[in-house]
């Protein structure tokens, strides 16, 4: 049998048990868990909005300049 998860599908399984195995094992540390997970998915969101971006106007940021002109105007906050 083979089975085949798209990376969110293989992600959602990863944190699920992750998050399972912290729950049990190391309490003490949920709360830096917590924390950790919603910085990682604001990134991940934000990476996927710049692939986006850059999927749709390929012209539009054709130089590596544009790019990082991009991620200035949009995501300073995050970086």
């Amino acid at each position: 049998m083979n089975l085949i998860f798209s990376i969110e599908e293989e992600e959602y399984w990863a944190h699920f048990f992750e998050s399972a195995f912290i729950n049990s094992y190391f309490n003490s540390e949920k709360e830096n868990y917590i924390g950790f997970t919603q910085a990682l998915l604001e990134e991940n969101k934000a990476i996927t909005e710049f692939q986006i971006e850059l999927f749709k106007y390929p012209l539009k940021y054709s130089s590596l300049e544009d790019k990082k002109n991009y991620i200035r105007i949009n995501y300073l906050n995050i970086i």
